[in-house]
């Protein structure tokens, strides 16, 4: 399995930002994933994400700083025209480590903001479809993780 590492130039105006902030940047990277899902971010796609993560967490969480740093690395995942997959992995990383942040109220927030980017004219890219359903699958993960093989037919 390949480990995918970014890393960042250091400098005095990002340092502080990258150590404080470490959930706004997973966010952004997951909502960077769902845009570019079909390989390609149009304009409207980035005028959609700038809209939800304003409406969104700007009300909910700790406004301006969080849309800020959204806003920041999601301009230098564009600039630097990182794989969907790739930015998808650095969410479920953070997510897997840090399970307790996510609450179902917050939970439900980032689905609905991931629904809101990842349809365009109505539709959804196959690679939107499968994010959208890790991302249900992380949420909500089956109770019991038995695989099926384990299990005795009783007669």
């Amino acid at each position: 399995m390949t480990r995918v590492v970014y890393l960042e130039k250091q400098t005095p105006e990002n340092v502080l930002i990258t150590k404080n902030s470490n959930l706004e940047v997973a966010l952004a990277h997951l909502f960077y994933a769902m845009a570019m899902g079909d390989k390609a971010i149009t304009r409207d796609e980035k005028l959609k994400i700038a809209s939800c993560t304003h409406k969104i967490w700007n009300e909910s969480t700790a406004g301006k700083e969080t849309d800020d740093v959204i806003s920041k690395t999601l301009k230098e995942l564009i600039a630097r025209n990182v794989e969907a997959q790739k930015a998808f992995l650095v969410f479920s990383e953070f997510f897997y480590k840090n399970r307790k942040l996510f609450e179902n109220s917050f939970k439900s927030q980032i689905n609905a903001t991931c629904n809101a980017i990842g349809v365009k004219k109505g539709k959804r890219s196959k690679m939107e479809l499968i994010f959208i359903s890790k991302l249900n699958s992380f949420f909500n993960p089956p109770e019991d993780l038995t695989p099926l093989s384990f299990y005795k037919d009783e007669d």
